[in-house]
């Protein structure tokens, strides 16, 4: 009796029913020694949101300046007088300084020439009329400044110191082309420009003189004549007289020469 052939099929079945008990005894041992299932994660609370600073105030904005207006155009220079309107002008002032004049206009003196040129013939004054024998001739401009020295200050001069009035002066031809100092070569005098007079003496109604130079004088007549000499200082820009220089040892020289850039500078000697 043979056995192993027997056995066959029953190890056959028998293998073939214990293969579903293996696998299932195999996955219980693997079931007791797997890690236990995690939980799920609880949801984080929700966080409450932070409070956001306020944001600082910032200053209110300027307000904006208002649109600037088209520039406007610089005014026109006013037209400018014409000699001959200033020529007019001065006559004009001339007779309210109380000044007696003859318009001469242009004059001409050999190679010297003058335009807008008067001759003074008197000066009215709080204590009479003043005579200008020589009738001077003389640019406009400066018979208005000598004019006014005769009736503002030279008449009440002679009137406060003398006590009597002041009634003519007696003066050289104003106008003269020459040169300085009287020589005959060299710059020319203001007398070539009309811009100035010489005066030689100053005539009183009770018949007496105050001539310059004149050493002999009375007091009183000598302080008169110191005051029109310095007085004369605040009209004219050069003044010159006894001791100024050779030339000038016997009258007053007045002029408004130029001397620098302004007329605030005077020669007064």
């Amino acid at each position: 009796m043979v056995l192993g052939a027997d056995l066959k099929p029953l190890l056959l079945i028998f293998s073939a029913a214990a293969l579903p008990l293996a696998f299932a005894l195999s996955l219980a041992a693997h079931g007791k020694n797997a890690p236990a299932p995690l939980p799920e994660p609880k949801p984080k609370a929700a966080e409450s949101p932070r409070k956001a600073k306020p944001a600082p105030e910032e200053p209110p904005a300027a307000p904006a300046p208002p649109p600037k207006a088209p520039a406007e155009r610089a005014p026109a220079a006013p037209p400018q007088p014409s000699p001959a309107d200033l020529y007019q002008g001065c006559q004009t002032q001339l007779r309210s300084a109380g000044v007696e004049f003859e318009v001469l206009g242009k004059i001409t003196d050999g190679r010297c020439t003058v335009e807008t040129a008067v001759a003074l013939i008197s000066v009215s004054t709080p204590g009479g009329k003043v005579e200008l024998p020589g009738r001077p001739r003389m640019l406009c401009a400066f018979g208005l400044k000598f004019g006014r020295w005769i009736g503002e200050t030279a008449a009440p001069i002679i009137a406060a110191h003398a006590g009597a009035a002041l009634t003519a002066i007696d003066t050289g031809p104003g106008f003269e082309c020459r040169a300085r100092n009287g020589e005959n070569s060299g710059k020319l005098s203001e007398h070539a420009r009309g811009n100035a007079v010489d005066v030689v003496s100053f005539d009183l109604a009770d018949r007496r003189r105050i001539s310059v130079g004149d050493t002999g004088l009375e007091e009183q007549l000598a302080l008169a004549l110191k005051g029109l000499r310095t007085s004369a200082c605040g009209y004219f820009t050069t003044v010159l007289g006894p001791g100024s220089n050779e030339a000038h040892k016997n009258h007053f020289h007045f002029d408004l020469a130029l001397h620098g850039r302004s007329d605030n500078y005077r020669i007064c000697e």
